[in-house]
């Protein structure tokens, strides 16, 4: 018996877990099957349960592999193989690195890689590879290597780095998977962790300009060097489809397409893009899988779900059924399993489903087959890498005595590598002859043979010889090219003609008009992405693009408007983004793509959309209502009197009646909100107007009217009453207060109060206070909550409330620590002061003293159910557990999973009363200052160039123009404050500690008897 062998059944017992036999069909008896894991890799192979009408082959296996993370076959047919032998801990002190990449081939031709050589050894954790010009480009340890053998022992010689600055924070989330693109970049996943990165010295040596590579991958042109950063932010992941597509994943996000590109995003500095990414796969809870096996996880709550989704691919080969083509591939290595979507184009974007119900691609029972990687190879298989480890969980991340038990090395002496191709395949070679290479066939080949390989229906043969044109920079295959663009049979052999061209240098303006009156929409779309250069030059070009605005395919108009965005504005453009926006098929990410083209036109549009359909006397469609409103938020946003002015006059001028009313109230909102958001005011203009006394200001004066007595209509339908008092929160106190008032005074329905107290907030009038406190304490819990966030907005009400304080009116627990934070630290000296005097007692000075306060609370027994009770009420504000609270704050699910937290508690008790002793960076408060004085605090969720967004307590965010940011600073503090525990007595912490270690055993979300869970509490 091994010496590990007990910590691995030590494994299998904490593996009850979460043991799940979810399966279906065929998988049915193997889900019973026990394997008494580790196995040999026949012996594994055996367990593999792979789709029907497949079949699964072992084609490399330790010793000549082990540890594998990374395949890539080059153009000899020869697999080369990145292994992390010094996965999860790195080498010792004084050892040397361990990683290496090695290159195995088959030279009996019998379908297994017998044949093995290290190419290079003692690299830091390597995480993925590209070929290049006979050698290969590696990352590792922060950086991108080129290694390359120029004396033909079959050994790296040369040595070459070329970007240093990826972060090496944790050694599973480093920058990984470098691929080459269809447009000749590789592409590089973040990892995660980002990294400023710096390039070689430039061949004058004056150094290169860093990059930070924060909430962005990275890419590189092979050839000359330059580099940049693109959306996207991939974990252990990275791939194509077809026609350019870029897929990354991370943990819980089992695919995400990018969809929108900095290029595009950046250049409207007025629009702020709330997402630029879209998981086309469930994610995270919804992200249901069914495995086989009985593994252990240490995120029990993430039962039958993915959680380690990497290795990301989207199938192209030739060697699976073709319902298996263009499908995208998940491995899941904590689940053994593969999972398999199938992909369906969704306007700008895609969705997906499950092949198969209830059942996995691949799946095994045996807890060591785990699953990283994945690739097509040359004969068009589907080729599997499986690391084979007990451990796949990195010690980071796993309490520290079950770092202790598990043997996190197990397996490192194995691996496997699998091929997966069409079981009617009964020759294990049939699949490969005629198309595995033999030596040196693809080296020597002529250029004008490559061209001819991208009617291959094999990715791997079309990408190799793109590959090999881009390194040789043949300018002489371009004949040959621009045969193929034209002529070409597929599609796919048409787009990768395009790309080598202009990977060339070889690219015309009349290669791109063919391509633009493409057959196919794909062919096409890349050519509206290639015709930016020329489209300003030729009219010709141009008026093709601009026909293309009407084309039936959604995803082709969806670049039409990105890339009429780069071409000088005239009226023909303006009229085609306008088409594009209004089609009834425009979703969300086009109308972003039209916005962001849009640019200074952002009014004229909305005026000629507006005119057109007042001049139809009809009601305005749904899409032109979605586009409507993204125009008049950046009309707001644009702060330009006239047209401001302009679009409020059009929209008074209207006939009065309901099929105009919804069209109203969703232009004025979205423009009060732009305008707001850019520090402005619609009640300033709305005065203004009111003010010159003429047709318009009475048409104006009569809409406001309507709008205040539709909100307070009771029998009025609930979303116009919802869309009124939305509005009523921007036109100024006496065209809104009385409806409001009447609204927050009257007892039903809460929701529409709830609203009318938010819209109240945002007035200073002295009456406002004194309304939101009447009859407070009779108020039901949420009502109260937002009487005091609206209480908390303005100066004035907060000396009002802090006198309720002082003369015991409302009891100062009713606050939330996150209120006294910001009552304590008030800019205003005078509040400031007085809410230290008043609230002295919500905040201790000594957290010493405070925590030894509540240090009996460690050692009552708590109530799980109590506890969820205090949770709810104290915590779920910027935490969430299950379906309670608000993802705003760090996950708090995996207290007993930390370092120490089981044998002690205490630590759980000082990270609530301490919560700045060990904060995550990535939960930094951070304050920002407008231009205009308004001041935000929250954690920073994401950045771009033009834009800055905060999460805030209760689910809250805000984004903020760059261009109206006057100071941005981070606090150096959680954004939970200190003070916690003034509302909940040491009883109560006890509960709540006894629900943050156990919540996952309440309910009976554990499958588990009362002595298995009382042995794991001890």
């Amino acid at each position: 018996m091994r010496p590990f062998d007990v910590r691995i059944r030590l494994l299998w017992l904490l593996g009850t877990l979460v043991f799940i036999v979810g399966s279906t069909n065929a998988a049915d008896s193997s889900a019973q099957i026990k394997v008494n894991s580790p196995v040999s890799p026949a012996e594994s192979l055996k367990h593999l349960n792979v789709a029907p009408g497949l079949r699964i082959d072992l084609v490399a296996a330790e010793p000549q592999v082990v540890d594998p993370v990374a395949i890539a076959f080059d153009e000899d047919g020869r697999m080369w193989v990145v292994e992390m032998t010094d996965y999860p801990n790195g080498p010792k002190p004084g050892e040397a690195a361990k990683s290496r990449v090695r290159v195995l081939e088959d030279r009996d031709g019998d379908g297994s890689f017998e044949t093995a050589r290290t190419f290079v050894d003692e690299l830091l954790f390597a995480t993925g590879l590209q070929l290049w010009k006979g050698g290969v480009f590696v990352t590792l340890a922060g950086k991108v290597v080129y290694f390359r053998d120029s004396t033909g022992d079959g050994k790296a010689d040369i040595r070459e780095t070329w970007f240093t600055g990826f972060a090496q924070e944790n050694q599973q989330l480093r920058a990984n998977h470098p691929t080459l693109g269809p447009d000749n970049r590789i592409y590089i996943a973040n990892g995660l962790r980002d990294g400023t990165v710096v390039g070689r010295p430039s061949a004058d040596g004056s150094p290169a300009t860093p990059v930070s590579i924060s909430g962005r991958d990275f890419r590189f042109d092979p050839v000359t060097a330059h580099y940049d950063t693109v959306t996207g932010r991939g974990q252990f992941g990275l791939t194509f489809d077809d026609f350019g597509n870029r897929f990354v994943c991370t943990n819980r996000n089992a695919t995400k397409h990018i969809v929108l590109k900095r290029r595009y995003i950046d250049r409207n500095p007025l629009q702020a893009v709330p997402a630029a990414t879209y998981d086309v796969c469930p994610a995270g809870p919804e992200a249901v899988v069914f495995p086989l096996s009985r593994n252990w996880t240490h995120y029990s709550d993430h039962l039958g779900q993915i959680t380690a989704a990497c290795g990301v691919l989207v199938f192209r080969g030739g060697a699976l059924p073709t319902e298996f083509a263009g499908n995208v591939f998940i491995c899941e290595p904590p689940g053994n399993l593969i999972h398999r979507r199938i992909l369906k184009p969704n306007g700008a974007t895609f969705s997906s489903k499950r092949a198969r119900e209830g059942v996995e691609f691949l799946a095994s029972p045996d807890d060591w087959f785990r699953p990283v990687n994945l690739t097509i190879g040359p004969d068009g298989a589907l080729y599997v890498v499986d690391m084979y480890r007990a451990v796949v969980e990195h010690p980071h991340w796993l309490p520290e005595h079950l770092n202790e038990q598990l043997p996190l090395n197990a397996g490192n002496d194995r691996g496997r590598i699998y091929r997966i191709v069409s079981a009617s395949d009964s020759d294990e070679r049939t699949c490969r002859s005629g198309l595995y290479p033999v030596p040196g066939r693809l080296k020597t080949c002529p250029t004008s043979a490559l061209a001819q390989l991208f009617e291959h229906p094999n990715s791997w043969w079309r990408e190799t010889a793109a590959r090999l044109i881009y390194e040789r920079q043949d300018k002489d295959a371009r004949q040959d090219l621009h045969k193929m663009l034209r002529c070409g049979k597929t599609a796919t052999s048409r787009v990768h003609a395009m790309w080598a061209l202009d990977g060339l240098g070889q690219l015309t303006v009349k290669d791109v008009q063919a391509a633009v009156a493409d057959i196919n929409p794909r062919v096409r779309e890349l050519a509206v992405q290639l015709s930016e250069p020329w489209v300003d030059e030729s009219t010709t070009l141009r008026r093709s693009v601009i026909q293309l605005a009407a084309d039936a395919d959604a995803r082709l108009r969806f670049q039409v408007a990105l890339s009429l965005g780069q071409a000088k504005p005239d009226g023909e453009i303006t009229d085609a983004l306008m088409k594009i926006a209004t089609h009834t098929d425009t979703d969300s990410w086009t109308r972003s793509a039209v916005l962001s083209s849009i640019g200074e036109n952002s009014s004229q549009v909305l005026l000629e959309i507006l005119a057109s359909t007042d001049a139809d006397k009809r009601e305005a469609t749904l899409a032109e209502l979605n586009v409507l409103g993204d125009l008049a938020h950046l009309v707001g946003a644009r702060r330009k009197d006239v047209e401001i002015r302009k679009t409020i006059e059009s929209l008074v001028s209207r006939k009065n009646d309901s099929k105009s009313r919804k069209l109203e109230l969703a232009v004025l909102t979205e423009l009060a909100r732009g305008i707001a958001w850019r520090g402005g005011s619609l009640a300033i203009v709305i005065d203004a107007i009111i003010g010159q006394s003429d047709r318009v200001a009475t048409n104006l004066r009569r809409l406001l009217e309507d709008v205040a007595n539709s909100a307070k209509d009771e029998q009025q339908n609930a979303a116009v009453r919802r869309q009124c008092i939305e509005l009523l929160r921007y036109v100024g106190f006496k065209h809104a207060g009385d409806a409001l008032i009447t609204i927050v005074q009257s007892q039903k329905p809460q929701e529409l109060r709830l609203l009318a107290i938010n819209s109240l907030s945002a007035y200073d009038a002295a009456q406002i206070g004194r309304v939101l406190l009447l009859d407070f304490q009779s108020q039901t819990p949420a009502v109260r909550s937002a009487v005091l966030d609206a209480m908390l907005s303005d100066a004035g009400r907060i000396r009002l409330l802090l006198s309720e304080f002082a003369n015991k009116r409302i009891a100062v627990s009713e606050l939330s620590p996150t209120a006294v934070k910001r009552l304590v630290e008030h800019q205003n000296a005078e509040i400031r002061e007085k809410a230290r005097r008043l609230l002295a007692d919500a905040i201790p000075a000594n957290r010493q003293k405070v925590l030894a306060d509540y240090k009996p609370a460690i050692s009552m027994k708590g109530d799980m159910a109590r506890g969820r009770l205090v949770f709810e009420k104290n915590c779920s504000e910027c935490h969430r557990l299950r379906e309670t609270g608000f993802k705003v704050g760090p996950y708090i699910g995996d207290f007993p999973l930390k370092p120490n937290v089981r044998k002690n508690p205490a630590v759980i008790l000082e990270s609530i009363l301490n919560p700045n002793r060990a904060i995550d960076a990535n939960y930094v408060s951070y304050t920002i200052v407008t231009a205009s004085g308004r001041i935000h605090t929250g954690i920073i969720s994401q950045e771009t160039g033009g834009s800055v967004t905060l999460k805030q307590p209760k689910g809250k965010t805000i984004t903020v123009l760059r261009s109206d940011i006057d100071a941005i600073r981070s606090n150096r503090v959680s954004l939970m404050p200190e003070g916690f525990e003034k509302n909940i007595s040491v009883e109560q912490m006890a509960d709540l500690i006894a629900y943050l270690k156990d919540w996952r055993f309440l309910d009976g979300l554990v499958p588990l008897g009362e002595t298995a869970v009382e042995e794991l509490r001890r």
